[in-house]
């Protein structure tokens, strides 16, 4: 839900085709002047962030690393992040803070994307649609499972050593292995 018209309007041009700003560096193309301007730092590696929302908005910068460098570093288990706030959400793991709560059932989440994912069940919206046959998904990757079906691509095989058989799913796979006659006795899977 947007309280201004003009980020619904801004939003929207997410969902067009149109992409009026194309990279001078490489291929990509993008339809907000936003994540155009941000990504081209990546190519110049010049910090600060879009002019306009530095100083209107909240006068804070927005710094890009060079790709594949990852400054902060987690001090529970080391992992490293390029960006300071995907640090701060990774924190949450370590320490089970889940800020974001669904306005309708109340369950709680990490960080808010997942909190936007869980919201649309209870909406009813299902934004991927397969393109050969009638059904939608609230999830990319649920779509992207669901035309193995359609392709036949079996991308999960038995870890069990003679076994052989591939499965569309991991779930099913998982399932499989569980019960794989190709199984040794002390196996994880049981």
């Amino acid at each position: 839900m947007f309280n201004d018209k003009g980020y619904l309007s801004s939003h929207l041009k997410i969902h067009r085709n149109k992409k009026e700003y194309s990279c001078p560096h490489c291929p990509k193309s993008f339809n907000q002047r936003v994540a155009f301007n941000m990504h081209v730092r990546i190519h110049t590696g010049k910090s600060g962030g879009c002019v306009t929302f530095r100083r209107i908005v909240c006068n804070s910068r927005f710094v890009s690393s060079p790709t594949g460098v990852k400054p902060h570093k987690c001090n529970e288990c080391g992992k490293r992040f390029s960006r300071k706030m995907l640090l701060k959400q990774h924190l949450r793991t370590h320490s089970g803070e889940k800020p974001y709560q669904c306005s309708v059932c109340g369950k709680s989440f990490a960080d808010r994307s997942n909190m936007t994912l869980h919201h649309r069940l209870h909406s009813g919206i299902k934004p991927f649609a397969c393109p050969i046959c009638p059904k939608a998904f609230t999830k990319k990757h649920h779509l992207k499972t669901h035309l193995n079906y359609h392709t036949g691509y079996k991308p999960y095989k038995c870890p069990h050593p003679n076994c052989g058989q591939s499965f569309t799913q991991s779930s099913n796979m998982r399932t499989h292995a569980k019960k794989c006659q190709f199984k040794p006795p002390d196996s994880e899977f049981v």
